[in-house]
């Protein structure tokens, strides 16, 4: 017996895909974005939850 879940599949595929064109048709909030998830990254930072930024754009995608 097989089982297959894709459940959530494809409205994370959506959100992404809104995420990346909203970001896109932005350039400066993207370069915002990369900046900050870089910076962070390279000052040894390894919690993700400390990013704000990303996190209030993956929350403003869905409006």
């Amino acid at each position: 017996m097989t089982v297959l879940i894709f459940a959530g599949s494809e409205t994370t595929a959506s959100a992404l895909a809104g995420i990346m064109r909203m970001l896109l048709q932005n350039p400066d909030k993207l370069r915002k974005l990369v900046h900050e998830v870089r910076s962070s990254f390279a000052a040894g930072e390894r919690n993700v939850y400390r990013l704000g930024w990303p996190f209030g754009v993956l929350g403003s995608s869905h409006q």
